[in-house]
């Protein structure tokens, strides 16, 4: 049975009733090459050697439970709304999104969990993206990770 979305907490597995009783053919004539199995592959490989999409097909993990947590590599230029930034307001946004293996931000999944002001979320949705991360790590694989990101919009008092 496959399910549409991810399931949560635990499973119960059904046992499989019809067990096959006969074998596939066996070609005694084909000869065993052990460099055909080297246990060298492609991250986010199939069996038939071709890469997938790793964003489509990984899980993706809370910060809190990944081993080596995603780090700010480069961050984005962030545009003070010039009306905001002349009339004196300071705010806040604040945006979760998805981390993908490679540290970036995956565009589709941004979401604005609270903001002060709506330009103040058009900025920072617009920076987002341009940003880049350290990989989100678990058992030492880089993995899909959804990070909450607070952008701060603050004056330089004079």
């Amino acid at each position: 049975m496959l399910v549409d979305a991810p399931v949560k907490g635990f499973q119960t597995i059904v046992a499989v009733t019809d067990i096959p009783t006969e074998l596939p053919p066996i070609d005694l004539t084909e000869r065993f090459d052990p460099r055909d199995y080297s246990g060298v592959g492609v991250e986010g490989g199939v069996a038939e050697g071709r890469e997938l999409d790793v964003s489509e097909t990984m899980a993706v993990f809370a910060a809190s439970v990944v081993e080596e947590k995603p780090e700010v590599l480069e961050s984005a230029a962030l545009m003070y709304p010039p009306l905001l930034r002349q009339a004196g307001i300071e705010g806040r946004a604040v945006l979760e999104f998805v981390v993908d293996p490679r540290g970036f931000v995956e565009a589709n999944t941004i979401k604005v969990i609270k903001s002060s002001h709506p330009a103040f979320t058009a900025a920072a949705v617009e920076a987002a993206p341009k940003m880049r991360f350290s990989p989100a790590r678990v058992n030492g694989r880089p993995v899909r990770v959804l990070v909450r990101l607070p952008f701060d919009f603050t004056l330089v008092k004079r």
